[in-house]
């Protein structure tokens, strides 16, 4: 290295500790907005493409540190108007590392400089291809959608250490870059919309223990594919695998290559079935059904959907909605709460997309609510000063352009009322719990619910409910729904 180009490095390398060391730690997006000006003034000022590459790596260890208090922001606070620009924030980080990481790359690729050219261009991708894959996690932990050039830029990964004979170097995570590419497309197929942190983990262990099993090859001469295990990857077009059907043609393109999940799904399937062995824990058994459905066969849709555009008022939390509610009271109706009890800022107007039998597509700014999966949400036409219907959520996505969240909402049942239960069974110190009950609609449901905080009730379970009416004692016949926050179950009169 010549000496004035160590200088110069040492100054660049100062300045970076400097500002890193400097980071406002309890402004995570305040941070967020200096990594951006310290990535740019690595790219305009570290000239030496082997001092901005060590200058790249060190700041992405910063990144995935600050990734990680973001993301355990996200998971406590799903979907709020603050977690919704932190989850924007920390998408538009790890593009600013991933882009100029792929513009280094090609011209390090197209110039080819003796002697030194291969391995910078293999530690270049090595990078880049760590920075997709943790932005692949991200993007899945808090409900965002990846950059519209992401998995193009990953196929060009692929394609380039396939060609160097690459695929079984190492990463510093002890995997080889074919292993981590493998996973990349397993969760660009995996759904984890509606997904709850816990699930996404266990997603995300899922895909790192299946990436070995997946199989990649020139699509076999065949009009035909197995149905629900064969994927076509096509390395020229911007998306993760797309599953084939029987009825596809299978284009003969040297960019097109066949993904097989066969064995993958075999392991599914084979730990779904062993799921009272010892160490096979009921939520990875869980996810690995929901995946090995997934994987093989796309949800269809049980009801129509019709187009609308409506504007909807909404709240969501047990807390909340009862404060609406008025706590087992006389109901206001939503538009004209009193403001002594609930502030405006609990109320958040969606749009509604789209409506089913079975719910409602929603879209817009929640506010401070946060919309976790399984969270409770009370919704109400804001124009037509119907009664309020009670949902859960059921999956999220964050726009990647303004403060909105898309939000599917499934129907539980409508009119809902404020109530307090407690177990019989309970000692003589355990006291009310707040609950919601729901009259029987018409219909296949056609008995009370009963809507409970937390997933450990038993059918059969007797309780004390007190309403507006007095107190009765009730028993559960049957579970209705659990939806991960709240169980809602039938019940009667007990004898």
């Amino acid at each position: 290295m010549l000496l004035n180009s160590a200088l110069g490095h040492n100054k660049n390398q100062k300045t970076v500790n400097s500002w890193l060391e400097r980071l406002p730690r309890g402004n995570l997006r305040g941070s967020g907005e200096q990594l951006i000006e310290i990535h740019g003034f690595i790219c305009q000022n570290v000239s030496h493409p082997a001092q901005r590459l060590d200058l790249q790596q060190q700041l992405f260890d910063h990144v995935c540190r600050w990734l990680h208090e973001l993301e355990i922001q996200f998971s406590e606070n799903a979907c709020n108007h603050p977690t919704l620009r932190l989850a924007r924030m920390g998408s538009k980080v790890l593009q600013h590392l991933l882009e100029p990481l792929l513009q280094d790359l090609r011209s390090t690729l197209s110039s080819r400089p003796l002697l030194t050219w291969r391995r910078r261009a293999l530690q270049q991708l090595t990078l880049a291809l760590c920075v997709a894959r943790r932005y692949a996690c991200f993007a899945l932990r808090c409900h965002v959608e990846l950059n519209g050039s992401f998995w193009l830029a990953t196929h060009y990964l692929y394609y380039n250490a396939s060609q160097h004979n690459w695929l079984q170097h190492q990463l510093p995570d002890g995997q080889n870059i074919l292993h981590s590419y493998h996973q990349l497309q397993l969760m660009g197929i995996a759904d984890g919309k509606n997904l709850s942190p816990g699930e996404i983990e266990a997603a995300l262990l899922w895909t790192e223990r299946l990436a070995d099993k997946i199989t990649l090859q020139a699509l076999p001469a065949a009009d035909t594919a197995s149905a629900g295990q064969q994927y076509l990857l096509d390395l020229t077009r911007g998306a993760p695998p797309q599953r084939l059907l029987d009825t596809d043609a299978l284009p003969q393109h040297e960019h097109c290559l066949s993904c097989d999940l066969s064995a993958a799904i075999d392991a599914l399937k084979a730990h779904t079935g062993h799921g009272s062995i010892p160490g096979c824990d009921a939520l990875s058994v869980i996810v690995a059904q929901r995946l090995m459905e997934t994987w093989q066969s796309p949800r269809r849709r049980r009801h129509q959907r019709k187009a609308v555009m409506q504007s909807m008022a909404l709240i969501a939390q047990m807390r909340s909605i009862r404060q609406i509610l008025g706590g087992g009271a006389t109901r206001p109706d939503m538009q004209t709460r009193r403001r002594d009890r609930t502030p405006p800022s609990q109320i958040s107007i969606f749009q509604a997309i789209n409506k089913s039998e079975s719910g409602l597509l929603l879209r817009g700014d929640p506010g401070y609510q946060s919309l976790k999966i399984g969270e409770l949400l009370l919704i109400a036409d804001k124009q037509a000063l119907r009664t309020p219907s009670l949902y859960t959520v059921r999956w999220t996505a964050v726009s990647e352009h303004a403060n909105e969240v898309s939000c599917g909402a499934e129907l539980i049942g409508s009119d809902p009322e404020a109530v307090d239960v407690i177990p019989l069974a309970a000692g003589q110190h355990v006291s009310y719990q707040p609950a919601l009950r729901l009259p029987a609609a018409d219909g296949d449901n056609n008995a009370d619910l009963l809507i409970i905080p937390g997933h450990s009730l038993l059918r059969g379970k007797e309780f004390r409910l007190r309403d507006q009416r007095g107190e009765h004692r009730v028993k559960v016949t049957r579970m209705h729904m659990n939806t991960g926050l709240y169980q809602a179950m039938e019940y009667q009169l007990a004898s």
